[in-house]
């Protein structure tokens, strides 16, 4: 899609592949997930969508990744399909959603697969579970429960940042992927506003995007803050 739609019209993915090319591609048009995959493949590289398209995800889509893809600030549904959730497969780069994501009719949880990211920068309104199955979710929404797979990384921010959740689990083979910059002392974020549970076999990743800047005995970086209850799989905590 290089040009305009039809203003106030459905654009409909039921299989296939659509590239999504031009800021201007989905005009004002709600973008409804059938099936199917997207991608942007814009000869200017990244893409930002400059519709705020509202989405409707009636089923379970992919995203394939050529360059980063994001789609703005409209709102998503889950839709009436049947289903209680929607598997979202973003096999490379980044998939950045910014709106507001709220249950569709049965459908009331995410699953993220695939090796890419999924970035979340609105808010989740889902009664249901977001699980990271493989890849990266990152961003700075508040993007409510959280299950991090064995195999699946949650990452706050967009580069370092803070993100908002409900209760956090960190299953066994899971990572934290945690920023740090050693000159400004800033660092990544969660926000937990429930129980936090962190299984044995979980990993933390850390890197320093400031010139690895010799630390004062003492300095802390504060990464997770939970409001609920620990489930540290026998480990103690320090508070």
């Amino acid at each position: 899609l290089d040009g305009g739609r039809d203003a106030g019209r459905n654009f409909t993915v039921q299989e296939g592949l659509v590239a999504i090319n031009a800021t201007n591609a989905l005009s004002s048009a709600t973008l409804v997930m059938n099936g199917g995959n997207i991608d942007t493949r814009s000869s200017g590289g990244d893409l930002t969508v400059g519709g705020n398209n509202n989405q409707v995800w009636n089923a379970d889509f992919s995203f394939l990744g050529t360059n980063n893809l994001n789609m703005g600030t409209g709102t998503v549904n889950l839709g009436t399909a049947a289903g209680t959730s929607r598997t979202v497969t973003v096999e490379a780069k980044t998939l950045t959603i910014g709106g507001t994501i709220n249950n569709g009719t049965t459908a009331n949880s995410l699953v993220k697969a695939g090796a890419g990211n999924l970035a979340l920068n609105g808010t989740s309104n889902l009664t249901g579970t977001i699980t990271v199955q493989e890849g990266t979710l990152s961003g700075t929404g508040s993007v409510g429960t959280i299950l991090v797979a064995n195999g699946g990384t949650i990452a706050a921010g967009n580069s370092i940042g803070t993100m908002d959740t409900g209760s956090l689990a960190l299953d066994a083979g899971s990572t934290f992927a945690l920023e740090i910059n050693t000159t400004s002392l800033a660092n990544d974020l969660v926000n937990v506003s429930g129980n936090l549970s962190i299984t044995d076999g979980a990993l933390l990743t850390l890197a320093d995007l400031g010139g690895d800047e010799l630390l004062t005995l003492g300095t802390v970086f504060s990464f997770i803050d939970y409001s609920g209850i620990w489930d540290g799989g026998g480990h103690g905590r320090t508070e």
